[in-house]
């Protein structure tokens, strides 16, 4: 019902369409609409909550982000599960890949570098936030070096892709 309020993102495989459902199943659909692959990794509560998922590919990995604060990859080919992890918050960005590093930012204004082979954290950096959490979707930039993003607050800070360090922050309001 409340779908019209998110920003979802679909994603293509080639001809294929990868995309979800309302309880969370990821979905390969061929050129013919025809369903190659439907998986879902969530228990019985967690479907109820309906969950919103942020998808993004890289070579043969999806990455997937949702509103109830998990993150985890899947095999493109075969829907199969590669690795799982939860965190603290929800995620309020895009997923960004770039070779074998994936980037999000939190509902609480905090960048994540993650590997793409293992989920693990390599680096986070903290941005200031507002006491009111925000839940528009925030927007992330890569080039060669740097990676760029805003906050809530509407902050845009560029980092070192590498380490998280800053390189610079701008203002965009008094």
């Amino acid at each position: 019902n409340s779908f019209k309020y998110f920003d979802p993102t679909l994603i293509f495989y080639y001809d294929d369409l990868i995309f979800f459902d309302k309880k969370g199943s990821v979905i390969r659909f061929d050129e013919t609409s025809k369903i190659l692959w439907k998986k879902n990794y969530y228990t019985k509560n967690e479907k109820k909550s309906l969950p919103i998922l942020n998808l993004s590919i890289k070579d043969n990995i999806i990455i997937v982000t949702d509103s109830l604060s998990k993150y985890y990859a899947i095999d493109v080919k075969t829907g199969k599960l590669i690795w799982s992890k939860n965190h603290n918050t929800t995620f309020v960005s895009d997923v960004k890949i770039d070779k074998n590093k994936f980037y999000i930012v939190d509902s609480n204004n905090a960048l994540h570098c993650f590997s793409l082979i293992d989920g693990s954290k390599i680096w986070e950096f903290d941005s200031d936030y507002e006491l009111i959490k925000s839940q528009k979707k925030l927007s992330i930039i890569l080039d060669e070096e740097k990676i760029y993003f805003n906050n809530s607050k509407g902050d845009i800070y560029s980092l070192n892709k590498d380490n998280g360090n800053l390189v610079w922050i701008t203002p965009s309001r008094n």
